[in-house]
């Protein structure tokens, strides 16, 4: 698997100047990307074709399409989006939490009234009418995604837990754990674009905190606890 970059990565590093935990998977996906550009150049024989794409996406294109992308309105976000009876729930968390586990349990459930949206970063378009959740290229490990745009319902921040619970938090404490989950550019004027963009997100938008295993009950506290007014 490709070495991840995490946006916690970034921030530990902008904040604290840690540059040893972010180098390290950079020196390495770019030492591996150079090595599958070799080989492809060497053999010639499209076999290391599919994985030099694979790290071009990854290395080059997802900060390029998070600038691009916050001028007309939509953040790129690193979550998974399920649809359920048209109201998309995106779940988040540091990768390897267990989001795609969690949202197969929600497919599992609710069967055709459920749909992925994308299983690892959909866009988000942000109007002040409301927030769309849509499809996107990046869909992850898995590659599943969908090309719909779906209203969303609420946000929910997956932690690993024995018994499963959910709260609202506040939007200080979204705040927090919503910037580490977006694509986010190093330029100051695409920067400020998606905080903008990220503040208008939270006027308009419940976050949750959900604890949770890994058994299909957890669905349940999930979908309950975020539609508490129906």
């Amino acid at each position: 698997p490709i070495p991840e970059l995490t946006d916690d990565l970034w921030l530990d590093y902008r904040r604290r100047g840690n540059r040893e935990s972010y180098q390290r998977p950079w020196y390495e996906r770019h030492g591996r990307f150079a090595n599958f550009v070799l080989a492809e150049c060497l053999e010639g024989k499209g076999r290391f074709l599919s994985k030099v794409t694979e790290y071009l996406e990854t290395i080059a294109v997802s900060r390029k399409i998070s600038a691009k992308m916050s001028e007309h309105g939509v953040l790129y976000f690193h979550g998974s989006a399920i649809a359920v009876d048209n109201k998309a729930y995106i779940f988040t968390a540091p990768s390897g939490t267990g989001k795609s586990t969690h949202v197969n349990l929600w497919r599992q459930k609710f069967g055709d009234r459920a749909i992925t949206i994308n299983d690892d970063k959909p866009f988000l378009k942000i109007t002040d009418e409301g927030i769309l959740v849509c499809g996107s290229p990046s869909d992850g490990k898995h590659r599943i995604s969908s090309n719909v745009k779906v209203p969303l319902k609420a946000i929910c921040i997956l932690e690993r837990g024995e018994l499963n619970s959910i709260e609202e938090i506040s939007r200080k404490d979204a705040l927090v754990r919503i910037l580490s989950q977006v694509h986010i550019p190093k330029d100051a004027i695409h920067t400020g674009l998606c905080l903008k963009l990220i503040d208008t997100l939270l006027n308009q938008t419940k976050v949750f905190n959900l604890k949770c295993n890994m058994n299909i009950d957890a669905v349940t506290t999930a979908y309950n606890g975020m539609n508490t007014e129906e």
